[in-house]
């Protein structure tokens, strides 16, 4: 019978001589599958100064456009983590803006 690899023996199908990285007897996240249950969302599309938003970007990002998206959310009741609220920024840097490329 083979043992999970979590408990102390090697990971299935990995190369001989690869090391574990150690595992955390203190997480500061706690596993699992996490719910959350009565999220409340704001999101606020809106168009901003192209150099601002290049002012906000780390170089060598360019702005693509001058959309900018902020987010707030609220959690009301999310596993593990009790209750609680954040709030973020988003501006798409021209890099993502170019379609994909596949290698044949």
């Amino acid at each position: 019978m083979r043992r999970h690899w979590r408990s102390g023996e090697a990971e299935p199908n990995r190369r001989s001589g690869a090391r574990r990285a150690p595992r955390c007897r203190n997480p500061p996240i706690p596993a699992g599958a996490y719910r959350f249950v009565g999220r409340q969302n704001l999101l606020i599309h809106y168009e901003s100064d192209p150099d601002a938003i290049r002012a906000a970007l780390p170089e060598p990002l360019e702005p693509d456009g001058n959309h900018v998206i902020f987010e707030w959310m609220k959690m009301l009741d999310s596993s593990g983590f009790g209750s609680y609220q954040e709030s973020g920024i988003g501006m798409r840097p021209a890099e993502m803006a170019r379609p994909a490329t596949t290698a044949r």
